[in-house]
């Protein structure tokens, strides 16, 4: 049997001395059009969203919502397999602020979402299925979904008043008066208990303003989200646990129950609102467009397959991970065969934000982590390679190392984006790009 190879990339604390890589080196830049590194370097295995992009990979557009393609080490395009059986909302850029109109694109079953995530060059977007327990998504004005809960004056809504961040003239005018510390008025929408993260899309009427988010039940749990009139802001109340027979999601003026902070008269356009389950603290994912019921979005996958050879081996990327660390997310993974005897992958464990490397091989393990760590919702480089002597775990340029000696296995194998074999609970959640599989470091 074959030894059987893992290497993952967790999040956890460790001690260890750190080898120090040059982080301001561009790739790309030595690489030639074929794939080349320059000046003697070798080949790279395989290569996906490298910046700058190479022609007919399918990263040169966000959210043309057409399945990219990786690069082999002749320069040879690598077909995604890519599969998510529902359509999924896509963000060319920044997924919270500074979103235009046209910024959100609706992109059909398995059709990859490609975006910077908010951060440099463009990458794919994986995200965990998920279900919006909002109905009336984008009908604030529907009062079979929506209502309003106040002590002075109600929330007024006019429908259709604003191009959305979709090019739709579907966002809603929502004014709101001036609220003392004692008063509120607020737009809401009852949803199952649980814990839920929510959000909904602002933008303001001619005006910039400051407003209450508020997710209620036995428990209350307020946010507050600042907008602007010019560019959209994405409003979150990260996850937060309820409790009770039942559960609220609000918006607008709340002085009563968020800290007794008087707020001005709100006019402001809404579009999108989204109750997502999600841990503790953690951000919910892309948008989910709801009609009379709950809608799930399915889980992303994509895969490449690929031929890998020799004795060393470097597999890198670039993550966004989500605002919290969970156990078991994964950036980039590498199966050898069906058993999943053999596999090189990236996982990552709660709370933690170091980079530890594991090697596996015939059932015995063989870990090391990083000192460099890791920062929820930014871009981090993470690497882990084995140069022939050691095996090296790396975050943003810096590795550590431990020697010894491991066989690496070669041939035909499969390269998951953003997951662990696909299986659920490991998407890493995030945006990854950048992803290399060479036969020597390379950060």
């Amino acid at each position: 049997m074959r030894a059987a190879l893992f290497l993952a990339l967790i999040v956890s604390a460790a001690e260890a001395q750190p080898r120090v890589f040059d982080r301001s080196r561009d790739v790309a830049s030595r690489r030639s059009s074929r794939g080349e590194v320059a000046c003697g370097r070798s080949f790279a295995f395989f290569e996906m969203a490298p910046s700058p992009s190479a022609n007919g990979d399918g990263f040169a557009t966000a959210c043309a919502c057409v399945n990219p393609s990786a690069v082999n080490s002749v320069g040879a395009l690598l077909p995604l397999t890519f599969t998510r059986a529902s359509t999924a909302w896509c963000t060319k850029g920044n997924e919270t602020t500074g979103i235009a109109n046209g910024d959100l694109v609706e992109c059909a079953a398995d059709k990859a979402r490609v975006g910077t995530g908010g951060s440099g060059a463009l990458k794919l977007g994986i995200a965990a299925a998920a279900t919006n327990v909002l109905s009336r998504s984008q009908q604030f004005d529907d009062t079979g979904a929506w209502s309003t809960t106040q002590n002075v004056a109600a929330p007024t809504v006019t429908a259709n008043q604003a191009t959305s961040p979709a090019s739709t003239t579907t966002a809603e005018r929502i004014q709101i008066p001036a609220t003392t510390a004692a008063q509120y008025s607020l737009m809401r929408q009852a949803m199952e208990v649980g814990t839920k993260g929510t959000a909904v899309y602002i933008k303001g009427n001619g005006q910039s303003g400051t407003m209450d988010l508020m997710i209620a039940s036995d428990i209350v749990t307020c946010g507050v989200c600042t907008y602007n009139p010019t560019t959209w802001t994405r409003c979150v109340t990260p996850g937060a646990a309820t409790v009770g027979g039942v559960a609220f999601f609000h918006f607008g003026n709340d002085g009563l129950d968020c800290g007794g902070t008087a707020r001005d008269a709100q006019d402001f356009f809404a579009w999108q609102a989204d109750a997502q389950a999600t841990e503790v603290g953690g951000t919910i994912g892309p948008p989910i467009t709801t009609a009379g019921t709950a809608v799930a979005r399915v889980a992303e996958v994509a895969t490449f397959a690929v031929t890998l050879a020799g004795s060393t081996r470097s597999l890198s990327a670039t993550w966004i991970p989500p605002s919290t660390f969970t156990a078991g997310r994964s950036p980039l993974s590498i199966y050898f065969d069906a058993s999943n005897s053999d596999k090189l992958t990236a996982t990552s464990t709660a709370a933690t934000s170091t980079v530890t490397t594991t090697f596996t091989i015939a059932t015995v393990a063989s870990t090391k982590a990083t000192t460099a760590t890791m920062t929820a919702s930014t871009a981090a480089r993470v690497a882990g390679y084995y140069d022939g002597a050691a095996r090296f775990a790396c975050l943003d340029g810096t590795c550590v190392s431990t020697a010894g000696a491991l066989t690496l296995p070669v041939g035909a194998a499969t390269i998951y984006i953003g997951s662990a074999l696909g299986a659920a609970g490991t998407e890493a959640n995030g945006w990854v790009g950048g992803v290399r599989v060479d036969p020597v470091y390379a950060p």
